[in-house]
């Protein structure tokens, strides 16, 4: 028998993890799933199939196998000799997350405020260098609890956006797959799985370790369907009001503000500044991912080699405007991610067993 209490909370720890800053700025799902017309609800879709057999086998091979960290997962999976090379992968991943984070801070207050991309961005660096360097974590935590607060502004500016002008949502459907805009992949369907990939190269190592926190397996299997669904459903209306924006949402850096600006104007500030200090509860534990692989937290060469790379990881963010950025790193980190999700499912064949 299923526990409610615990498929909510799995279920929301789920879209927590996943609704964070960078999906919050809009600009990967315009570029994943928006960009190719209504075909991106068929993606949302193919979101949807995957990761419910995703979730489903990650929490019960947590639950069947006590996988309690990655490096268990990792090697569970891929075994002893590869399973620690996507330990180091993920390391990366949190890195580059880092930098997309930085360029994403200035994006939100050069379209809200109008301040230079580069100040945002030295602005971020700045704060999680120092929480990191005090060892704050307390404060991350603290401000990380706007996390469900983020969930409901997106759903609300988005539904707001759709009703505003349902006729826009059509209108933006028969334009929005031949403008000039940047894509994560060559085609709808393409898009949608490097986004499963994507999703589930951090999942991997959130999932089973939540798995094996529970006993019933009944629990397990519903919130593998609620948490990808919930997930799903808020993707798909975030995709339909990206829809409603075009012409003129693929040019905007962040392009939910811009749709809160336009159907919401009440609420464009609040969300602002909300998608901000979810930037910084993402980027302060993605250096600190980083770091800490390399050095002993709280050691003196923490310190400078945390110094080092959010200084250098600055300077990358810094480089190129977010969108680039992040068209340049996710579908990256999505197609190297279908490595892993590789692996998953030939062990599931191997054992000729979900796990």
């Amino acid at each position: 028998m299923a526990k409610m209490s615990v498929v909510l909370r799995l279920s929301g720890a789920y879209c927590a993890f996943l609704i964070g800053s960078g999906f919050a700025t809009g600009q990967e799902l315009l570029q994943f799933f928006s960009g190719f017309g209504l075909a991106g609800l068929a993606g949302c879709l193919i979101y949807f199939v995957c990761a419910t057999y995703l979730a489903w086998s990650l929490l019960l091979a947590g639950r069947r196998h006590g996988l309690h960290n990655s490096d268990e997962v990792f090697r569970h999976y891929a075994g002893p000799v590869i399973g620690p090379v996507f330990g180091w992968y993920v390391v990366v991943v949190a890195y580059s997350i880092y930098i997309v984070m930085l360029s994403g801070s200035g994006a939100v207050l050069h379209q809200h405020l109008g301040a230079p991309e580069w100040s945002g961005a030295v602005a971020m660096a700045v704060a999680v260098f120092l929480t990191l360097f005090f060892g704050l974590h307390e404060l991350i935590d603290v401000i990380g609890s706007i996390g469900p607060l983020l969930i409901v502004l997106l759903v609300v500016i988005a539904v707001s956006a759709i009703l505003h002008d349902p006729e826009r949502v059509m209108q933006g459907a028969t334009v929005s797959g031949s403008a000039e805009m940047l894509r994560a992949a060559p085609n709808w369907w393409s898009s949608a799985f490097v986004y499963v990939a994507l999703c589930h190269s951090a999942l991997a190592a959130f999932l089973p370790p939540l798995g094996a926190s529970v006993s019933e397996e009944a629990t397990l299997k519903l919130s593998a369907i609620l948490g990808p669904l919930l997930f799903s459903v808020t993707l798909a209306l975030c995709t339909l009001a990206l829809l409603g924006g075009f012409p003129g949402v693929e040019k905007q850096l962040i392009p939910m503000l811009y749709l809160a600006q336009e159907a919401t104007p009440w609420l464009a500030g609040m969300f602002a500044w909300i998608v901000i200090a979810g930037i910084f509860t993402t980027a302060s534990p993605m250096l600190w991912i980083t770091s800490v692989r390399l050095a002993e937290d709280g050691s003196v060469r923490y310190r400078v080699l945390m110094g080092t790379l959010a200084a250098l990881g600055l300077l990358i963010a810094t480089a190129l405007p977010f969108d680039r950025l992040l068209n340049l790193i996710f579908p990256t980190v999505g197609w190297s991610g279908m490595l892993l999700v590789v692996f998953i499912i030939a062990k599931q064949v191997r054992s000729r067993a979900i796990v």
